[in-house]
């Protein structure tokens, strides 16, 4: 039920070979054998592809009420990348981490934009529109 830490196995596995031709040739960008699911912490078991954001969500005998259901917002951010160059573009967001805790009645969802670095970028714009912007329950 708690997270795998990254110097754990098998997450450890995941992170590549950072060793003198790594130095040499490629730092400081990441190995070519490292694995992106290094960076998920949860049980093998406990990762799912991508939620959309507006799932309905049931928990089962992890309160003492027994029973906990809810509906995620179904929010959908948006995130702009504005380039030295004078390009502007959207960049795909992803709700990747659903966070729940169920005795405090609380979650917690992260969304990530992968961003390239070339062309240089000169302002990321976080925005999380309320209305006109949201993901319909699935």
């Amino acid at each position: 039920m708690g997270p795998i830490g990254k110097t754990w196995f098998p997450r450890i596995d995941l992170a590549g070979t950072y060793d003198e031709p790594w130095q040499a040739g490629r730092w400081p960008n990441l190995p070519e054998d490292f694995d992106f699911g290094f960076w998920n912490c949860a049980h093998p078991e406990l990762q799912i592809p991508y939620l959309a954001g507006a799932e309905k969500i049931e928990l089962y005998n992890l309160i003492p009420q027994g029973r906990l259901e809810f509906w995620l917002p179904g929010y959908l951010p948006l995130v702009l990348v504005r380039y030295r160059n004078g390009e502007v573009k959207e960049a795909r967001v992803n709700l990747d981490t659903l966070f729940i805790a169920p005795d405090d009645r609380r979650v917690s969802l992260v969304w990530r934009a992968t961003i390239l670095a070339e062309p240089p970028v000169r302002v990321v714009e976080a925005r999380l529109p309320t209305e006109g912007r949201t993901r319909e329950a699935v």
